[in-house]
């Protein structure tokens, strides 16, 4: 079992970050630390989303070989699923922050430039130096994912318009990623295109290392260790569960389609990210996903797509970016061959319930077309966290059901409706009566029924049970029903 840094590092709060921060390289701030958004973009897109999504594009840009102009951040966000109308994008273009923002991301990225070759070499010919993105490093029970790692080079993109708040997170990060590489790092840069600098560290000048590293990972199986208590006997018995009703999981997408469905068994449900889990990055070539088709029907694999945590069908934006890349994921997920798209409830945020609701059915008529009943739209069963909707097991289904259209069915996560106060198994019973039910999300509860927290535990070790989870894997085996572990 591993964990991720920033999960160790969300879960050391306050003080409990002290002990690793004695140990990083000291390093010397800008001189001006605070940093200004580009505001004409920022206005532009969805309030709860904009400053990451914002921290996206700058990603992007500053990492990218292309030339930038003022087009750029909107074709960055169009790569999103983001799309504005002509009046907004004029005004992007126009701004004065644009221009500025532009800037920033031109001199950071020279400077940047001048550091790689510093450490690496002038790049082969002359051209753009290759930087690899979405790479995992892992060390005993830690594991992470850098912007971007450049021959002996890790590097981190932050946008933060309060370096003093941010630095030490942003350098534990970093810090945490040399510590990972175990010596294949010369050079760690963090990049701050907002401050218009990056900084960098000699990581071979870094005494300390190690000693980070070794109290990272004790860290790490503190956390592991609160987690519930492991039991061989429980563990044993549910992946014999697993093997004797062929329960997939959620796998990691690999660097192309092709290549990630080439590493599945035939005959079992997986599902994947096609582009994050916390982004709407989505770029598939032509060519890869008709390979990835081919192979995936003539080897009998069982794959579903989860939408990105992002998509909000209840979402109040005015713009329609999330309804446009929710219509690409079902058109790709068809083309592809796979069994669904996977998609939570609407929360309303500030809306009344009802609003939000009435925007989710829009919001689901205008993407239905898209899907078929072979690739169906998947509603995820809410675990009553927030502003989520349809908390109720016959509201969510009669939803469901009155679209009256095979282009949409349902998903049930026995982990979230527990925490929402229901029976899984009942839940997973009805759905089944309404003939509504395509795929199950075998989730063990590390939380009590009804908390409303969705938090997975490995099955048979969790507060749903094994008697219970076994239930549901003989009633959804018995019916056919495709069940996979997140």
């Amino acid at each position: 079992m591993s964990i991720r840094i920033r999960e160790i590092l969300d879960g050391l709060k306050g003080t409990g970050r002290r002990p690793l921060l004695k140990y990083i390289p000291k390093i010397t701030l800008p001189s001006d630390t605070k940093g200004l958004f580009p505001n004409a973009i920022l206005s532009a897109l969805p309030y709860d989303q904009k400053y990451s999504l914002v921290g996206l594009i700058t990603e992007a840009l500053v990492l990218g070989s292309e030339p930038i102009t003022n087009d750029s951040p909107i074709d960055e966000l169009a790569k999103l699923g983001v799309t504005l109308d002509e009046i907004i994008k004029a005004k992007i273009k126009k701004s004065k922050t644009t221009s500025d923002y532009i800037k920033k991301i031109e001199k950071t990225r020279e400077e940047l430039k001048i550091k790689l070759a510093e450490f690496n070499g002038s790049p082969e010919g002359g051209g753009p130096y290759e930087i690899l993105q979405n790479q995992e490093l892992k060390y005993d029970c830690v594991e992470g994912h850098p912007d971007g790692i450049c021959g002996k080079t890790v590097m981190e993109v932050k946008t933060s318009s309060k370096l003093d708040d941010d630095i030490n997170y942003f350098m534990l990060q970093l810090c945490s990623y040399v510590a990972l590489g175990d010596g294949s790092y010369s050079q760690a840069i963090l990049v701050l295109p907002l401050q218009q600098t990056v900084i960098t560290f000699d990581a071979r000048m870094w005494p300390k290392r190690k000693y980070f590293r070794s109290l990272l990972v004790s860290k790490a199986k503190n956390l592991i260790l609160a987690k519930p208590a492991f039991d061989i006997g429980i563990f044993m018995t549910a992946s014999l569960l697993v093997e004797r009703y062929g329960i997939g999981s959620h796998t990691k997408k690999a660097p192309t389609l092709l290549q990630t469905v080439q590493g599945l068994p035939p005959n079992i449900p997986y599902q994947i990210f096609l582009g994050g889990n916390q982004n709407t990055r989505l770029s598939v070539k032509d060519a890869d996903l008709a390979a990835a088709a081919e192979y995936l029907e003539e080897n009998n694999i069982i794959l579903y797509i989860h939408s990105p945590y992002l998509i909000n069908l209840s979402s109040s934006s005015a713009d329609n970016w999330q309804e446009n890349y929710l219509q690409r994921l079902i058109q790709y997920g068809s083309a592809l061959g796979a069994k669904g798209v996977v998609v939570h409830t609407g929360k309303h945020t500030s809306d009344k319930y009802e609003v939000g609701v009435k925007k989710m059915r829009t919001m689901i008529e205008a993407v239905l077309p898209y899907g078929s009943p072979g690739c169906p739209l998947l509603l995820e069963t809410p675990a009553g966290q927030g502003t989520e909707t349809l908390q109720d097991q016959d509201e969510f289904l009669t939803f469901v059901d009155s679209f009256g259209s095979q282009n949409i069915a349902v998903c049930v996560d026995t982990c979230h409706v527990f925490a929402n106060g229901h029976e899984p198994l009942e839940y997973v019973k009805a759905s089944y009566n309404h003939n509504l039910l395509r795929l199950v999300h075998f989730n063990d509860s590390s939380e009590c029924c009804g908390s409303c927290k969705d938090r997975h535990a490995m099955v048979g070790m969790g507060q749903i049970g094994l008697e219970k989870m076994s239930a549901i894997a003989k009633f959804c085996g018995e019916n056919s029903i495709d069940m996979l572990i997140e």
